[in-house]
């Protein structure tokens, strides 16, 4: 195996429903993934793309877990 770092030090969840990623822009940087369940998120390489990105896109919610459904 082979670890290798990545530049992401901050990930969110998000409700897939009410992105649509057409019309999201994301920061530099950024990356739309999904976990090992299935689960949408988001990866930021800094506090201030999180930030940039909540700005913009109020009516996203980010949860700093994955959800429970």
């Amino acid at each position: 195996s082979t670890l290798e770092s990545m530049p992401y030090s901050l990930a969110r969840w998000i409700d897939w429903t009410e992105f649509e990623e057409g019309n999201v822009v994301l920061p530099g940087g950024s990356r739309v993934m999904v976990d090992h369940r299935g689960a949408h998120m988001l990866l930021f390489s800094s506090e201030w793309s999180l930030e940039y990105f909540r700005k913009n896109h109020p009516k996203i919610k980010l949860l700093t877990a994955r959800p429970l459904n």
